[in-house]
């Protein structure tokens, strides 16, 4: 279930506002709330995938077509009001599997496209999730399966989800991997969306693109 950060926070933060408190003047979950309740009906257990930065917990602001980043700090927060909110306690439903970010490989989402700016989110918001209750689940990647380079016709562009991956996990590529950075991430899951050309064991092209058949490989 999508997430809107900025559908849920203010616009702009009322006098008082405390962005951990999820009954803080300002907030909005009744769309939310909503959705876990029918996905709970039907049996189902919801994820809530988070995204979207409101104005002013940007980093990096949007340029066009492309995203911009949140402050991490400012994620962590809403962490905690997001895992408080769902925790089962305070009258809302009850939720406690949570996925940063949509597609952090792509521009549309994520800009720059950096997978240090994107360790830092998956931590500030695992630390959050965490802390309110150690049950809860922290999904990171939803990555984009192919890569593209910005062009004069196309404004955006992704990194293709290997090397995301690699540079994420501090990996190198190669049949015999090394450590080669020291920056560690936290998180519980990994998820990926492998939109596939040629049926449900199609393979990519591109070495690092992952299709359905190179799941293995992601998972290796």
């Amino acid at each position: 279930l999508s997430v809107s950060w900025s559908a849920i926070a203010p616009s702009t933060r009322p006098t008082g506002f405390v962005a951990t408190d999820p009954t803080s003047p300002g907030y909005s979950w009744g769309n939310v709330d909503a959705a876990v309740m029918k996905a709970q009906d039907a049996g189902l257990t919801p994820i809530l995938d988070v995204a979207s930065t409101p104005n002013w917990a940007y980093a990096k602001h949007r340029d066009g077509v492309n995203a911009g980043s949140p402050k991490a700090s400012a994620l962590g927060e809403f962490a905690t009001a997001l895992a408080t909110h769902f925790d089962g306690i305070n009258g809302a439903p009850e939720a406690h599997v949570f996925q940063v970010w949509n597609e952090p490989n792509v521009s549309l989402y994520l800009s720059p496209v950096k997978a240090s700016t994107y360790r830092s989110m998956v931590n500030a918001f695992a630390a959050s999730v965490h802390a309110v209750d150690t049950r809860n689940i922290v999904v990171a990647g939803a990555l984009d399966p192919f890569g593209h380079k910005r062009s004069k016709k196309q404004k955006w562009n992704s990194v293709a989800p290997l090397a995301f991956m690699r540079a994420l996990l501090c990996l190198s590529a190669g049949a015999h991997p090394h450590s080669t950075c020291s920056s560690k991430v936290h998180f519980d899951a990994w998820s990926h969306h492998p939109y596939t050309f040629g049926g449900p064991f199609g393979r990519a092209k591109v070495p690092d693109d992952v299709e359905l058949g190179d799941l293995p490989r992601m998972r290796a």
